[in-house]
């Protein structure tokens, strides 16, 4: 007995951590209707003004699935050190085995810990790609003073922390 996978029409808007679904529905037409009738930009607060998209996906697709490999690279913004790579499983039905992602995490006021951690259903290299993309993309929108301002930081702590009276045990002990 043959079965047939129904396909739904996924509006969504936004990228990254402000991607988000919009709407569904059972037919094409109809999405497209839904981006025509909101003026083709998305107007929540999450994705004020982010051009919609539509996404096509197979209900009830998990059957057959199997355990596959998703990779993800975490990468410094400031740097460009990499500073974790993962591996994990997941089913084959998961949009992580079949989307590429990368998170971007800024909101901290030290450079050192700004971060990009891109995840890949393709190979470990691929995340690696994506996050030095995701950082090269980051520095065109931040200015070349932002990554030579936390190279000099990143330095400074490392020196800072190679210091001998730091690496005395009794340092932290005897008070000032």
């Amino acid at each position: 007995m043959e079965t047939t996978t129904t396909t739904i029409y996924v509006v969504t808007a936004g990228e990254y951590s402000d991607y988000g679904i919009c709407a569904m529905f059972s037919r094409r037409e109809d999405a497209e209707r839904y981006i025509e009738l909101h003026g083709g930009k998305c107007r929540s607060d999450v994705n004020r003004y982010a051009d919609y998209s539509i996404e096509e996906y197979g209900l009830d697709e998990h059957r057959g699935a199997e355990w596959v490999s998703v990779y993800s690279t975490e990468i410094s913004m400031g740097t460009g050190d990499i500073r974790r790579r993962d591996e994990s499983q997941v089913l084959s039905t998961d949009l992580f085995a079949r989307k590429s992602r990368v998170d971007v995490f800024d909101h901290s006021s030290d450079c050192r810990y700004h971060t990009a951690r891109a995840y890949s259903g393709v190979s470990q290299d691929h995340a690696d790609k994506l996050a030095v993309e995701a950082r090269q993309k980051y520095l065109r929108e931040k200015g070349t003073e932002y990554a030579e301002a936390c190279t000099k930081r990143t330095q400074m702590f490392k020196e800072a922390a190679a210091h001998p009276v730091h690496q005395d045990p009794y340092f932290w002990t005897r008070g000032s």
